[in-house]
């Protein structure tokens, strides 16, 4: 454990800061004034109970001396380990607080030094303590022998400082060596060393008792840290803020010779500094601090000595402004007193005066001249009385004015080109700126002349010191001189610099082949800029002296000096010329450059390509030479391409150039071939031709004749054939069957025909007949005939007969067909035989086919009858069919004539007239419906007797309807046979919809959609042509697409479309403009 000594302690109470010549004065000790005191004992087990008696002891002691003859004195204390006990609040009656000391426990446990200051904090020294008084000086004194393990530094250092703001001076006692000095020195109040006591021992502690008395009386005063002269007649003070108590003000005291003080200030509280004016210059002054507190005034702070500076006469210089380039004007204030004056002008940054000028006294304005133009200097006076020479006065710096510049230096120019000149100099020497140059102006004209032709400037800033100038004329000589700008006006010009451009040269061309149809043209301008070229102009032929071809080239392309021409044909030589179009005039012509195109696939096919049978089995193929133009090349083979099927190419031959024909071996005989042929050059294969097509021959076996013979048989007779046959086969089969019957037969070789008769067949059938060929390489087939064999009567009658009697007088008869089996033939016509009483045919009368219904008329009402049918082929008639009875009705309505008559649109009128009465009507009704439909369309009849009549217009347009009449009388009803009627269609609507156009220079392809129903199958469409109100051309068409050809180009006309039907035409047309394009050249492509 560190001991301090008293000597020591003393020292470190009373040690003051001093800056220049300061004396430190020690304040005196004084514990008299109103006071609380509270302790905090350590009571852990690092004590013995023998030095936690010591430590009362000491408390005790320090309590009796601290208080000595204080009537005005408070005490308390508590004793900690990691938990507060013994607790004593502030307590006057110090004999009570002694006697609770003496009773303490010595509790034996760990340190906490947080939990005592904090305790403190919160209970003793707080706002809410009744027994705390606020005009006391507060001590707090914690005395330790240990170390706090639980608790960081900086919450150590946090509640102290807390507690420091409510005015409480910590003291704090390490007894032994396991005490931490950071700990209780962060603990301690600032400054630390003074309110940290460290002993070895409580013993030595209660022998050292004075020291802290000592120390704990000791008033703290303000700590003075600086006095600065700032002139001769004012300082600023500066000191440390007092925290010891509250400070209500500070007193600043200034002495002369370290007597009372002469002058004193009261400064606000919050303040560390003050600025005192009004001093006497060339003084010594004494400075201390005193704080002035609730518990009243500190003695004096350490005093700091500071003299105050001497008083000058010093003018002061109002301005300094440059009238010329060498002469400058300087005014200043009038110091008075008879001063006159010098004037000192230097150059900038330097000591010496270049120019001295004398100004009388009362004077306040001179000219300095003889400067150098466009330089720094810096101005000041000096006033000059009887007591001597000033300080020199503020300094003013000025630039005098500039001054035109000298001329620029080594002056150069070279020709680029014939149009362009480059010139180049050097700056304007250093010494002849007199200003900054900001740019130089370039003067260039044609020799001879006075004006510039052309005027250049250039920024002084911009490096190097060059131009270039276009635009000028070729071989011309030119005169060039170059001056310096700077704020002061232009300067002197260079001499002059003569100079010629050169004359316009020709480009320098070159060609060279890019593909089958692209050369590459690259050029090289001499001498020329490329900001002078305006375009240029190509010249082409395909002959070193043949027809020129001229394009022209773009500035765009001009300046690449580069440029891909296409549109060439492959395997040609073509030369070229080029002129360039430039700003001085046309450059001479190029030297001329060929390149031949590339080699080429063939664009076109061979020519007359032709096949010729040589036998069953091969083919001569011959073709002509693809035309000149389409060959891209040196033909070298032609490629044949052949197949059985059209869109296929299964077998390859190659024919060597120059050959133009081919013989195609090894074909089946008697069959179709397809061929197409392609030419080649070194690069590729050309387009394929046309196909062709042709069948190689073979062995035909032709039947000459084949027919019925009977209704039973067929008669044939075939073609023999001219190779050897070992016999023939006749296959026959029956229409609608698969079963063949295969019939063998040998037939004499040595005729030209032979013939068979086929029997055993089937009426009226019809058969399919083959003739097989049985051959060594094979068997040969005729194609397929067919033939069928004779009719005869039929076997049977018809069946489902059935007879309705219509009304008094008529009976009608329907019946099925033979049936199919038994009819032998065509069925052309039935007999109906109808027997009344008398037994035979009182009606017979012919059906032809293929009716199979009757009605028969003029019968007796209400008789019986019998009715038998048979059916006729063209070979006879039938068997009749089985009886069939029917009776007539009774009496009926007469039937009337009736008329229907079908109008404009579903529109339908009826007209009907009673020739015969049979009874009266008591009803008459008209159903229109569409055919084989059940549901009517009534119409509204009005009647009488003998006629009625009646319309609707209920119908749908162009559809068929059948009307059927229906008469009521007493007698039963009649209904009349249906009138079958189709009614009108519409007209179309119009216009026409969707109307798309395209055009070329002479034709115009017009589509459209047909406009909405009603239409009907006739639906046509009239178009017109009009030119300027004139109907040039009509077409008719039913399709909804034309083209309209043989027109002119760039040219409008008006074209009408007109739906029409069967009815009419639409009353609404549709009328479009169309122009043709306008005809252009094909221009040679240009691919940049």
């Amino acid at each position: 454990m560190r001991i301090l000594s008293t000597v020591t302690t003393i020292l470190l109470l009373f040690t003051a800061i001093f800056s220049q010549q300061s004396t430190a004065i020690i304040p005196e000790l004084d514990c008299s004034q109103p006071i609380d005191i509270f302790f905090a004992l350590d009571a852990s087990d690092s004590l013995t109970q023998e030095e936690f008696t010591l430590e009362k002891t000491l408390v005790i002691q320090l309590l009796q001396r601290l208080i000595d003859g204080n009537r005005d004195a408070n005490a308390g204390f508590l004793t900690f380990t990691q938990v507060i006990n013994n607790v004593q609040n502030l307590e006057s009656n110090l004999l009570l607080v002694q006697f609770a000391l003496n009773n303490a426990v010595f509790d034996r446990e760990g340190t906490s030094l947080l939990a005592p200051i904090t305790y403190v904090y919160d209970n003793i020294f707080s706002p809410g303590n009744a027994d705390l008084r606020g005009n006391s000086r507060k001590l707090f004194f914690l005395i330790t022998d240990g170390e706090d393990q639980d608790s960081t530094l900086m919450q150590l250092t946090d509640i102290s400082r807390l507690l420091e703001e409510r005015n409480v001076t910590i003291i704090t006692l390490g007894i032994g060596t396991l005490t931490s000095t950071v700990q209780l020195s962060e603990i301690a109040t600032r400054p630390h060393e003074q309110n940290l006591l460290l002993f070895s021992d409580l013993n030595e502690a209660l022998a050292n008792i004075s020291s802290i008395i000592d120390r704990t009386c000791t008033i703290p005063v303000v700590t003075l840290e600086s006095v600065t002269v700032e002139s001769s007649t004012s300082v600023t003070i500066t000191w440390t803020p007092y925290t010891f108590a509250t400070v209500s003000s500070y007193k600043i005291c200034l002495t002369l010779e370290m007597r009372e003080c002469n002058i004193s200030f009261h400064v606000d509280p919050t303040s560390s500094s003050f600025t005192v004016d009004d001093l006497v210059p060339n003084t010594l002054y004494s400075v201390s601090v005193f704080a002035v507190t609730d518990l009243g005034v500190t003695p004096t702070s350490n005093i700091i000595q500071a003299m105050t500076s001497e008083m000058s006469v010093q003018p002061t210089i109002l301005t300094a402004e440059s009238l010329l380039f060498n002469l400058i004007q300087a005014t200043w204030l009038d110091y008075g007193s008879g001063a006159s004056y010098e004037v000192c002008v230097r150059l900038s940054g330097a000591n010496t005066c270049v120019q001295n000028v004398s100004a009388a006294a009362g004077s306040t304005m001179t000219f300095i001249s003889g400067l150098e133009a466009y330089t720094f200097y810096d101005v000041s006076i000096v006033a000059i009385t009887a007591q001597g020479r000033s300080q020199p006065s503020n300094t003013i710096t000025l630039r005098t004015a500039a001054n035109r510049p000298g001329a620029p230096a080594s002056l150069n120019a070279t020709a680029q080109s014939a149009i362009e000149l480059t010139i180049t100099w050097t700056e304007t020497p250093i010494e002849q700126h007199f200003g900054v140059i900001v740019e130089y102006l370039v003067c260039i004209r044609v020799v001879g002349e006075e004006s510039c032709d052309f005027t250049l400037m250039h920024n002084a800033t911009d490096m190097p010191f060059q131009v270039t100038q276009s635009d000028l004329e070729p071989n011309t000589t030119y005169s060039i001189r170059v001056r310096a700008i700077n704020e002061a006006g232009s300067g002197l010009y260079t001499d002059n610099l003569y100079i010629s451009t050169e004359p316009l040269q020709a480009v320098q061309l070159t060609a060279e082949t890019e593909s089958e149809n692209i050369i590459r043209l690259t050029w090289s301008a001499v001498n020329l800029p490329s900001s002078s070229i305006i375009n240029g102009v190509l010249a082409v032929s395909e002959s070193p002296d043949g027809a020129v071809s001229y394009f022209s080239i773009s500035q765009a392309d001009a300046l690449l000096n580069e440029l891909d021409v296409a549109g060439f044909r492959p395997a040609t030589t073509y030369y070229f010329t080029l002129k360039l179009n430039t700003t001085s005039g046309i450059t001479p012509e190029s030297n001329q450059a060929n390149a031949t195109t590339d080699e080429g696939e063939p664009s076109g096919a061979p020519t007359n390509f032709s096949a010729e049978a040589v036998s069953n089995t091969s083919v001569l193929l011959t073709w002509g030479e693809v035309e000149e133009d389409l060959r891209n090349g040196v033909i070298i083979n032609y490629t044949i391409c052949y197949s059985i099927s059209e869109n296929s190419c299964d077998n390859e031959t190659v024919v060597n150039a120059p050959l133009l024909e081919s013989t195609i071996d090894g074909l089946e005989p008697g069959t179709m071939y397809y061929f197409q042929i392609r030419a080649s050059t070194a690069v590729g294969v050309g387009p394929s031709s046309d196909s062709i097509s042709h069948i190689t021959s073979t062995p035909v076996l032709v039947i000459v004749y084949i027919r019925a013979d009977s209704y039973s048989s067929i008669d044939l007779a075939w073609e023999n054939l001219q190779v050897t046959v070992t016999g023939y086969e006749i296959i026959i089969r029956e229409e609608g069957s698969t079963d063949e019957v295969v019939i063998q037969y040998n037939s004499p070789t040595d005729v030209p025909e032979s013939s068979y008769i086929i029997t055993g067949l089937e009426p009226y059938t019809l058969y399919y007949v083959i003739v097989r060929a049985v051959t060594p390489e094979g068997n040969i087939n005729s194609t397929e005939r067919s033939v069928r064999t004779n009719e005869t009567f039929p076997d049977s009658s018809v069946t489902n007969i059935t007879a309705t009697a219509v009304n008094s007088s008529t009976i009608t008869l329907s019946w099925d067909e033979v049936m199919e089996g038994d009819r032998n033939g065509v069925i052309t016509a039935y007999d109906v035989c109808v027997e009344g009483a008398g037994g035979s045919c009182d009606i017979l009368l012919t059906v032809y086919a293929p009716d199979r219904q009757v009605s028969i008329s003029g019968l007796i009402n209400e008789t019986e009858y019998s009715v038998i049918i048979r059916a006729y082929t063209s070979a006879g008639a039938g068997p009749f069919s089985q009886q069939v009875l029917v009776t007539t009705l009774p009496l009926a309505p007469g039937e009337p004539d009736v008329e229907v008559t079908v109008e404009n649109g579903p529109l339908v009128t009826i007209n009907g007239t009673f020739s015969q009465v049979g009874g009266p009507v008591s009803d008459v009704t008209v159903c229109v419906r569409l055919s084989e439909a059940t549901e009517c369309v009534n119409i509204t009849i009005d009647s009488d007797v003998v006629m009625f009549t009646g319309n609707t217009d209920g119908l749908e347009p162009n559809t068929d309807y059948e009307v059927v009449t229906t008469i009521v009388g007493p007698g039963g009803t009649t209904v009349l046979d249906p009138v079958l009627i189709t009614t009108l269609p519409e007209l179309p609507e119009g216009p026409v919809e969707n109307i798309e156009s395209e055009s070329s220079t002479t034709s115009i392809f017009l589509n459209w959609t047909e406009p909405a129903s009603p239409n009907d199958d006739n639906l046509t469409f009239y178009i017109s042509i009009t030119l300027e109100g004139v109907v040039i051309d009509t077409i008719e068409t039913t399709d909804t697409e034309v083209e309209i050809s043989g027109l002119d180009s760039n040219t409008v006309y008006n074209i009408t479309i007109t739906p029409s039907n069967s009815v009419g035409n639409s009353t609404d047309v549709t009328t479009i403009a169309v122009a043709t394009e306008q005809e252009r050249p094909e221009p040679l492509e240009i691919v940049s």
